[in-house]
This record gives structure tokens, C-alpha cells and sequence, in this order.
């Protein structure tokens, strides 16, 4: 999976989750509004994208206080 590729699928994935997304070539900041579609994406990402994802290696911080994710990808 391209970075580009990545990208779109967090876009669409998000979308309608009341999530502020912003992304550069290193990664993806991930702000939730609400405390039950932040887990509910963290434990997504947890099971679709944490590590090899078709070449496309994620991983991420998870700040609970904040209800913040980042992803970095390589």
C-alpha cells in the first residue's frame, strides 16, 4: 500500500467521525471530539495497520488524555 494509498483510506475511514486529519510525508495527526470514535479507530488501526500493511510499514502513539493519535509511516 502506497502512502498515497494510506492516506485516502484514512480519509475515508474517517469520514463522518468527527475527526480533524492532517497529514504529511512522514505521517498523520489524528484529533477526535469524542471518546468513543477515537477508541474505536485506535482499535481499527491496531488491527489493520499496525506494522506491514502491503509493504507500507505504520505504527502509532496513541495519547488518551487528548484523544490523539499519530501515525508515522515509512
Amino acid at each position: 500500500m502506497t502512502k498515497k494509498n494510506f492516506k485516502m483510506k484514512l480519509q475515508e475511514t474517517l469520514e463522518g467521525k468527527g475527526a480533524t486529519i492532517s497529514t504529511n510525508s512522514n505521517g498523520a495527526t489524528i484529533i477526535f471530539n469524542n471518546e468513543t470514535d477515537y477508541n474505536d479507530f485506535a482499535l481499527f488501526i491496531v488491527q489493520n495497520y499496525y506494522s506491514f500493511s502491503e509493504g507500507l510499514v505504520v505504527s502509532g502513539s496513541y495519547y488518551d488524555n487528548s484523544k490523539i493519535i499519530v501515525l508515522d509511516y515509512k
